[in-house]
């Protein structure tokens, strides 16, 4: 069984069933008092009881493969669906792009991971997350003096491939 961060996947499947589960359950609650709402109140309440439990920890969720990030795809489609009543078979797509200004899950996460390099690069991220990222141009050596106008970051090895595609460190840095 393969491990992600020292956890398993099993782990990680067991916590997005229950995050999908509890998601949609939050939507059936919603879809019957958003008959009586606006499209913005009911866009305000899916950001408060849905799109918060999306992004808490979803730079987590780097890394995992597609399929396990499907049903999480299913439940924004879902509360698009409701927000702007277009009928289930109906494309729902630009609506989410276009209208919400929603990106799909992976996209969300890339955008999440981008945020908190960004503020690792500004100095305004947390001591333990600043130590992950450092600038090659602070280190000494032949390497800073070619990448220093760059900006790049210390990439450190990785030694296995999962935590090459997990490790916040090294993902951080590519995207």
């Amino acid at each position: 069984m393969p491990h992600y961060d020292g956890i398993s996947l099993v782990a990680y499947v067991i916590f997005l069933t229950a995050l999908t589960r509890s998601c949609y359950y939050h939507l059936s609650q919603l879809r019957v008092v958003s008959r009586s709402l606006s499209s913005s109140s009911a866009s305000t309440l899916v950001h408060a009881f849905i799109a918060n439990r999306f992004d808490y920890c979803s730079s987590l969720y780097c890394g995992l493969p597609q399929v396990r990030l499907r049903p999480l795809n299913g439940v924004l489609r879902a509360a698009a669906r409701m927000i702007g009543g277009v009928p289930r078979f109906g494309h729902i797509t630009d609506y989410m792009r276009d209208v919400l200004h929603w990106l799909p899950v992976q996209q969300r996460i890339h955008y999440r991971i981008s945020s908190i390099v960004w503020h690792c690069v500004l100095g305004n991220a947390p001591s333990y997350l600043l130590e992950l990222f450092i600038l090659t141009s602070a280190c000494s050596g032949r390497r800073s003096r070619h990448s220093k106008s760059k900006g790049d970051f210390l990439v450190p090895r990785a030694h296995t491939a999962t935590r090459l595609k997990r490790a916040f460190s090294i993902v951080g840095s590519s995207v």
